[in-house]
């Protein structure tokens, strides 16, 4: 953004914090706010602006959960401030509008032809519904939506029946055509119809009321008079015959009670609420701008405690750094590195890596052996700390917390929710990898550090068989290390694909195995391994997805991506090689010169690296090169592209035959409908099941939100994955709220452009839950003390320095209308 669009956002939400401030009669306002562009961070943003026209946009009580956020355009950067008090009530409150009713649908009945369908040219101003439920009387003068290839028209509804809809003006396009065959309706207060008389009149409250003439979740600025609007609406000022949006959504709570409800359910916060509402106070403080610095920092924080020493847990966490370190670093990445037992071990200091220190460093962080107990609380402390060691904030910053236990040091009562508060006000989400069941992990103390932070928890079991028969030491090491390397995708928002594959050991006096042996002085080619496995061309190898000794991953690059990498764990003792092609089906060619690298190809866990991948389908292909029994390889892509967020979740503890809820949603800069997403699940038993989300909701079709609903029949644990996919020609959520607040026009259908420019692409999110009570969790940990040390925090050089606002910015607006 320009350094003028800047300061006028600003002043925006330096207004926007007065209103709020009086509107919550002093008791609520903005504090720090931390502003960033070019999508840096944008899955934690809160608010994203846009530097094109557009209808403000918020979530319903979508505060504080990753990619979800209050969507602002031009018209909001040099216009009413209230603007932002009224989205940020839907975001922070889950307030419903005070001007709409709920909306509902019909569905089309496309047998029959209304006779004005057939002149020429056509007029579109009546849609034949299936018989109707709805209370035709309400909708008289409400508005009617339909949606064409993308773009949402809407109209005033004259007359609506049982059998069909009778509109003002003339839809653009035959109703018939309407995306999902449906016509979505939703009562407005409609100011600009006094000559209908008869029209239902949303709305919360009329002029005149208790000095709070409408609700600031009203249509306020747009009748006479109606600039005086401060406040929200409590009991006795509330909506008299509970007929609007919010109303639907509450049971006739007012907006007050509400705001109240959810801050104390949500934050244990009490605020007292003016009844009837009132003129609030008025405050000279301002909001505090920052700067967020464009860099990631990340702290890996490593369980060393003596249940890491049983199965060697240890060596797959050691594994996992390298591989970090090596591969998934990048290049303007700050890194720290914290073992823990009953005390911490900074072996790494936040600080950037270079090439040539690698080695150095992977060798001193790893320098560690498993012994003591578990100290999870000043860990994350610590990590705070190193991450808070540069100057500001960073735009991406993350901990990374790898533990198999229970939080048992220092004894006495300590927990780790206490470290939750700090995490929360340094805004520094946890990523969690838990390695075990709920038989030995303390599931129930992790999950609540990741929901209350902002950040994902991902399980990790035993590697096992096509039989279920644990696989030996080395093999589960592997797996572990690839599960860091997944988190790293998670958290930059480009996991592309995942999964393991048990690949047979070529004899050793074949043609392959002799080949594979000689491997190990003079890498073999792709046409080579072609030639030997019996095929005449590149393209009809890779496209066998499995032969012996060799199989192939495709894996989607979307337009826009600026880095690719495949990655590949495998057990010490085996041997794989990784090639990759192109969407053009061309070998890779990794070497100085390219935009591809290969780092530690023979080492365990290699990875192919592509700075500026073309788009489209890549294929990466997977050798065993050693001989012997079969092993088993675990393979993980990534993709970064900061434009893109993706989150899913589920409920985490269920009784057996009650429904758990899945829920997905996905944003390119901005939230998308449009998506396929699915889930698979395994069940404790072996079943698997498949599971379809959509983002219909009771309030609003394609509201972005997508759910599934799974009754689990079988005690234990159900691991699987969501898989979010945009097909290209995603539109935009939550198409009938941005289509109501568009500009009024009682002459043309208002037309609402829905379409993104979001690209294919495609992202996968691992889930898991428990059917039945979770056991008490089982200490593994040794009795013996480990000992470490704290390495020195990085002298902070300065303390987060507030951008100069202008004394006429930061001031209250010129009172317009008051």
């Amino acid at each position: 953004w320009s350094p003028t669009e800047k300061m006028d956002w600003i002043a925006r939400f330096t207004e926007a914090s007065q209103a709020l401030f009086d509107a919550t009669e002093g008791q609520l306002r903005f504090g720090h706010i931390y502003m960033t562009d070019d999508a840096w961070g944008l899955g934690h943003a809160e608010f994203v602006v846009h530097a094109f026209s557009g209808t403000a946009y918020a979530t319903y009580g979508g505060y504080g959960n990753f990619g979800m956020s209050i969507q602002l355009f031009e018209e909001q950067r040099t216009g009413d401030p209230r603007t932002i008090v009224h989205e940020f009530g839907h975001h922070a409150f889950k307030l419903g509008d005070e001007y709409t009713g709920p909306v509902q649908t019909d569905e089309i009945n496309q047998n029959v032809t209304p006779p004005s369908y057939e002149e020429s040219p056509p007029v579109y101003n009546v849609v034949p519904i299936l018989p109707s439920e709805i209370d035709s009387q309400s909708l008289q003068y409400g508005y009617a939506f339909l949606v064409f290839s993308g773009q949402i028209e809407r109209l005033i509804v004259a007359e609506h029946s049982s059998e069909q809809v009778n509109v003002f003006s003339s839809f653009s396009l035959n109703p018939k055509s309407a995306q999902g065959s449906r016509i979505a309706y939703q009562p407005q207060y409609n100011y600009s119809y006094d000559q209908y008389p008869d029209g239902i009149l949303i709305r919360c409250r009329g002029l005149g009321v208790q000095s709070a003439n409408y609700c600031l979740m009203e249509r306020y600025s747009t009748a006479p008079g109606t600039g005086v609007v401060s406040e929200f609406c409590s009991h006795d000022n509330h909506d008299p015959d509970h007929d609007t949006s919010h109303d639907a959504r509450h049971g006739g709570m007012s907006c007050w009670e509400v705001i109240q409800q959810v801050m104390q359910d949500r934050y244990a916060h009490a605020l007292s609420a003016p009844n009837p509402a009132v003129p609030g106070q008025q405050t000279s403080e301002a909001p505090m701008f920052f700067d967020l610095v464009k860099e990631a920092r990340i702290a890996l924080v490593i369980d060393r405690s003596g249940s890491m020493g049983h199965d060697n847990k240890i060596q797959g966490a050691r594994f996992g750094i390298e591989q970090w370190i090596n591969s998934a670093h990048q290049d303007n990445d700050w890194l720290s590195v914290i073992w823990f037992n009953e005390t911490f071990d900074t072996r790494l200091a936040l600080d950037q890596i270079g090439q040539g220190e690698i080695d150095a460093i992977i060798d001193q962080v790893n320098n560690v052996n498993p012994g003591g107990w578990t100290n999870i609380r000043d860990s994350l402390l610590e990590a705070v700390d190193q991450i808070q060691s540069r100057d500001g904030r960073a735009a991406v910053q993350a901990i990374v917390l790898l533990t198999d236990g229970i939080h048992n040091r220092p004894e006495g009562g300590t927990s780790i929710a206490q470290a939750i508060p700090t995490l929360q006000d340094a805004g520094i989400p946890v990523y969690v990898i838990a390695l075990g069941t709920p038989a030995n992990v303390d599931y129930d103390a992790l999950e609540e550090l990741v929901r209350e932070t902002g950040g994902f928890i991902n399980p990790v079991g035993k590697a096992e068989d096509q039989d279920g028969n644990p696989l030996p030491p080395d093999q589960q090491n592997s797996l572990i290390s690839i599960h860091l390397y997944i988190m790293n995708s998670i958290l930059r928002n480009g996991l592309v694909s995942v999964g393991d594959h048990t690949v047979a050991g070529a004899p050793p006096d074949s043609d392959f195995g002799k080949a594979v042996s000689f491997a190990g002085r003079e890498r073999l080619t792709l046409k080579n391994l072609a030639r030997l496995l019996g095929f005449a061309g590149l393209k009809t190898f890779v496209k066998k997805h499995n032969r012996s000794y060799s199989f192939s991953v495709p894996f989607m690059v979307e337009e826009g991506a600026s880095t690719a990498r495949f990655s590949i764990t495998y057990g010490k003792s085996d041997k794989f090689l990784l090639f990759l092609m192109d969407p053009e089906n061309n070998p890779v060619d990794f070497t100085p010169s390219s935009n591809a690298v290969l780092i530690a190809p023979d080492s365990p866990y290699a990875t192919a690296i592509i700075r500026n991948p073309k788009p489209g389908l890549w294929h990466a292909v997977i050798v065993r090169a050693s001989t012997g029994p079969a092993a088993r390889v675990n393979y993980a892509a990534g993709v970064e592209n900061r434009m893109i967020a993706v989150h899913a979740d589920c409920d985490r503890e269920v009784e057996p035959g009650m429904p758990v809820t899945l829920s997905a949603h996905a944003a390119w800069g901005d939230r998308l409908s449009g998506l396929r997403v699915t889930a698979s699940l395994k069940g404790p038993d072996g079943s698997t099941h498949h599971l379809v989300l959509n983002d219909e909701t009771r309030e609003e079709p394609n509201s972005g939100e997508y759910r599934a609903s799974f009754s689990p029949q079988v005690s234990g644990r159900y691991t699987g994955e969501v898989r979010i996919v945009s097909r290209g020609g995603c539109i935009y959520a939550g198409g009938i709220h941005r289509a109501s607040h568009a500009k009024h026009n009682d002459k043309e259908p208002v037309r609402y452009d829905l379409r993104s420019k979001a690209p294919v692409f495609i992202r996968r999110l691992q889930i898991y839950f428990d059917a039945g009570k979770r056991p008490v969790p089982r200490d593994l940990d040794e009795g013996r003390k480990g000992r470490g040390d704290r390495a020195p925090v990085r002298e902070r050089l300065k303390g987060l320095t507030p951008i100069t606002v202008k004394k006429s910015r930061s001031a209250p607006p010129a009172k317009r209308g008051k």
